[in-house]
């Protein structure tokens, strides 16, 4: 492999593994730093010592080369590391926004050790390689140590505070805490709630997590389910099969773009509190005769109007309209509530 591409390699190599190590150093930080020392090090000086030898065409050197940089890759994006909400979390689930949960930690330690045994046995073969060939690298190829020194040390430095890695780091540290509040009954994530559809209570999904243009067919698994959040997302329609759903009593679609309440929500007898977001230009007669419904909210353009409808419902308590675009009328919203005795909540 030509000197050129091992430079680059290296370097990219080098500046990831370092980089993102560096990026998400938490709890284990004095752990962490002796490894980071001693395995740059040897990175460093075995790569330097086998230049010339490397640079010798052929396609054992070649697969040398890769498995010394994916075993130094793997030894750091494997490690373990923790954090004050939760106990241990995987660097490459971390890096990759999806902490505890894809990768076992043991699986995790299994792959690290695995790397640290073939990355101490590739670069061994390397060093026998150089020794018993007796090809030293010329002081023409050591005189560039310095400026890739720096070039690593800006790469390194640049990953480590990267607006992707700074914003990567505030996401995965939202769902770790998210993922530490967890319950068994109470959640956070569609595909965590899925282990154990049986006990979830509550789902709460947030638009910095997951992106959701349809309402999730998935959740009509979860027949127990009380409490629904789907804030900021792209919903347009609320399904049929809501009516699934005996045991729901809170349903908050707030900033979707639903346009129609469907009658079929009439049937979640147990529903106390419902909040949709969109474009609503009027509601479902059942909705007004609705015994358990307590509280109502709506966004939509057309609330100047859907508020006089408030006069007809039988059972509401308390409610809360306002317009995403248009003007709100004040003087309109206070006089309905004055006549029908209704209380704005939230």
């Amino acid at each position: 492999m030509k000197k050129t591409v091992q430079y680059i390699l290296f370097i990219l190599v080098f500046s990831v593994a370092i980089g993102t190590r560096i990026t998400v150093m938490n709890s284990y930080f004095f752990t962490a730093i002796p490894i980071i020392v001693f395995f740059g090090i040897i990175h460093l000086v075995i790569h330097y010592k086998a230049l010339d030898y490397l640079a010798i065409t052929g396609k054992r050197n070649s697969i040398k080369i890769v498995l010394s940089h994916l075993f130094f890759l793997c030894v750091f994006l494997f490690q373990i590391d923790g954090y004050q909400f939760l106990d241990d979390y995987v660097v490459f689930e971390y890096i990759t926004g999806s902490p505890s949960t894809t990768l076992s930690k043991g699986r995790a330690v299994a792959i690290a050790g695995f790397s640290f045994m073939g990355y101490i046995i590739i670069t061994t073969i390397i060093a026998v390689g150089v020794k018993k060939e007796k090809i030293k690298t010329k002081v023409s190829s050591i005189k560039y140590t310095i400026p890739i020194l720096f070039i690593l040390l800006f790469f390194t430095n640049f990953i480590k505070n990267s607006d992707y890695f700074k914003n990567l780091k505030l996401h995965t540290e939202e769902i770790m805490r998210e993922t530490a509040l967890e319950t068994d009954v109470d959640f956070y994530s569609i595909k965590r709630a899925l282990k154990n559809p049986e006990k979830v209570e509550t789902l709460r999904i947030f638009p910095r997590n997951e992106k959701i243009s349809k309402f999730p067919d998935e959740i009509f698994s979860f027949p127990n389910i009380r409490l629904i959040v789907i804030n900021g997302q792209e919903i347009s329609s609320i399904p049929d099969q809501i009516i699934k759903l005996k045991k729901l009593e809170f349903l908050n679609l707030i900033d979707n773009n639903i346009s129609e309440i469907p009658s079929s929500i009439c049937k979640c007898e147990k529903l106390r509190e419902l909040f949709i977001g969109g474009n609503i230009s009027s509601f479902p007669d059942c909705l007004k005769t609705m015994k358990s419904l307590k509280h109502l909210s709506i966004q939509s353009n057309k609330v100047n109007y859907l508020m006089e409808e408030l006069r007809d419902f039988e059972n509401l308590e308390t409610a809360k309209f306002y317009s995403k675009d248009s003007l709100f009328d004040d003087e309109k919203w206070l006089k309905i509530r004055n006549e029908t005795g209704i209380k704005q909540k939230y």
